[in-house]
């Protein structure tokens, strides 16, 4: 009987050693970040700055140090220049690899990490069209709308935590939104 049990628990502690580990990647972004400080007042009156040229004027608290953003990128070259163009630095921010036993928890996050790159990509590409004088202030105000319903309609609880609504001019709630939706996804991720 005492060999029957030892054999037990030495197939299941097995199980769980040689389980197959799943994990879900998450997308790095690149952020223009005009301003650093290091206090919420001085971020805050520098973000209203930074939304009076059409930044999204985001701000970030990363231990002691608040990061102003005007913008959001996908390729760290392209934030790269616009900071030395600027003055400024780039602040890059992935969201956290995720690891899991269980298949359908990392086939439901990783759902939402393609939901969430598929939202800041549409977002960050049409600021930076619009930028480049490719798009108009009609599509962006479309895509804005879109992106608005969009949000409101997503299972997962990340989308719940976004701003539903910006009012005022319509590229810096563009902006503001892809960072947002990046900085909350990887808050919430992080946890």
């Amino acid at each position: 009987m005492l060999v029957f049990l030892c054999a037990v628990l030495l197939i299941v502690g097995l199980f769980f050693v040689v389980k197959p580990k799943y994990t879900v990647k998450g997308a790095t972004y690149y952020c223009f970040c005009p301003y650093v400080t290091k206090t919420q007042t001085e971020a805050q009156t520098q973000a209203e700055e930074v939304r009076i040229k059409c930044g999204a004027g985001y701000v970030f608290e990363d231990g002691e140090t608040y990061y102003v953003i005007a913008s959001a990128y996908l390729n760290k070259d392209v934030a790269q220049k616009i900071a030395s163009k600027n003055g400024g630095t780039v602040y890059e921010i992935s969201l956290p690899t995720l690891s899991f036993y269980d298949k359908n928890q990392a086939d439901e996050q990783s759902v939402a990490y393609t939901r969430i790159f598929g939202y800041a990509s549409s977002l960050i590409m049409l600021s930076q069209d619009f930028d480049n004088a490719r798009e108009s202030v009609d599509s962006v105000l479309l895509e804005i709308n879109r992106y608005e319903i969009a949000i409101k309609t997503e299972a997962h609880p990340i989308f719940s935590a976004l701003t539903p609504k910006i009012s005022g001019n319509c590229v810096v709630a563009l902006k503001y939104y892809a960072c947002d939706l990046i900085f909350s996804a990887y808050k919430y991720f992080r946890e």
